[in-house]
């Protein structure tokens, strides 16, 4: 059963042994609110003594009471709106406001797959500030924004589970799925816009067994680099012969890399010859430290040296601050576009949709260990023919 919440601005409290509901007028829609701003007073019951009220059961008496209140037909209206409009005008702007960047990226990530290429332009474009680039549009994927929120049902959910699974997506994703649709619903029903039992409660989600989590073979890697090209080759293979990570990746400046065969300085730090330092990382759009834990030292692989040299001798972009893969203007490279807009149609050649450089990365050592000298001869193919352009 879902909790008991209550709208925002309604805030239920005990004091002397009654529970009093303190609620604004607007939370329900009066039309005289905006004139009489004042919050009003209810007592719902007792807090203390024979009668007394436990918290849940006061939080559902005053739900009751505010749903009394409101003018005739007002729940009836608000759930009209269309899922995708009500994200647009209340979730988005109420429920995300306090929340921390992390989550606003998440959110914003997966409403690709509710929502439609268009409804997702428009709703997101009220916030401004978004990076990831949004999926082409699929005119079988079962998208939900159209539906007003009254006429979504459970089986409209097991649709959209189904049809992701059926694509090839991982049953992590189509968690996060099912939980964004929850989530917006659940918020729906707290803000009285929407009445009966949150359709994703009946949707049963696949059972995630770690070992048969799909991964991708050999063949697959090296036809999905023949077909990359920069930057997102070049991180995949400095992934692969390394354990940086994506973020580490994008993060490294030329004043961590000492390509000679002598010590570097950099800011009073010695680099040993032929070393990556990795120090610090790009994260939600800042470069930042990496931590303590991993803060370390990797010797070059002698298969990495000479595409490390190729990319210091570039023109542009070649100074100690500068990153050491840079988009054309030589700001840090945004990992959303390359994921959606080419790894994508790549992943979706090899009948991998999702494919992206973080599978890439933890894919490399069930490849090593399984492959060893085979592994690093394909990658050193792939290297040649980079230096091949």
């Amino acid at each position: 059963m879902d909790p008991v919440r209550l709208p925002r601005n309604v805030t239920l409290s005990e004091s002397g042994g009654v529970w009093t509901l303190c609620w604004d007028g607007r939370a329900l829609g009066l039309a005289d609110a905006a004139h009489d701003p004042q919050p009003s007073l209810t007592r719902i019951g007792a807090a203390s003594g024979a009668d007394a009220l436990t918290e849940i059961e006061a939080r559902r008496l005053a739900r009751r009471y505010l749903l009394s209140q409101m003018p005739p037909g007002a729940q009836a209206r608000r759930s009209q709106l269309t899922l995708a409009e009500f994200i647009e005008r209340r979730f988005l702007p109420e429920f995300l406001a306090g929340k921390k960047l992390a989550w606003h990226a998440h959110y914003h990530s997966i409403l690709r797959y509710i929502l439609s290429p268009e409804d997702c332009e428009r709703v997101l474009g009220i916030n401004g500030g978004h990076s990831f680039a949004i999926l082409p549009r699929d005119a079988e994927w079962p998208y939900l924004g159209h539906f007003r929120l009254r006429d979504v049902r459970p089986r409209h959910i097991h649709g959209l589970i189904g049809f992701a699974l059926e694509r090839g997506y991982s049953p992590q994703t189509v968690r996060h799925i099912r939980s964004l649709v929850s989530v917006v619903f659940s918020y729906a029903k707290q803000e009285l816009a929407f009445a009966g039992a949150n359709p994703t409660c009946s949707a049963k989600l696949p059972a995630t067994d770690p070992k048969s989590a799909r991964g991708l073979t050999l063949d697959q890697m090296q036809h999905a680099l023949g077909a990359m090209r920069y930057p997102e080759k070049q991180m995949v293979i400095i992934s692969l012969l390394t354990d940086m990570n994506v973020s580490e990746i994008c993060g490294l400046q030329w004043r961590r890399v000492n390509l000679t065969g002598a010590w570097l300085d950099s800011d009073g730090e010695l680099i040993p010859p032929i070393t990556i330092a990795v120090r610090k990382r790009w994260y939600r759009g800042e470069l930042a430290d990496v931590k303590t834990c991993r803060q370390r030292n990797i010797q070059i692989p002698e298969i990495l040296l000479p595409m490390l040299l190729l990319l210091r001798g570039r023109t542009n972009f070649g100074s100690p601050v500068d990153f050491v893969l840079t988009s054309r203007t030589g700001s840090a490279i945004n990992v959303s576009n390359i994921t959606a807009r080419r790894l994508g149609a790549i992943g979706k050649e090899l009948g991998i949709p999702e494919l992206t450089l973080q599978s890439l990365h933890r894919a490399q050592g069930l490849i090593k260990g399984g492959l060893g000298t085979q592994f690093r001869r394909s990658i050193g193919a792939a290297v040649t023919s980079d230096l091949l352009l």
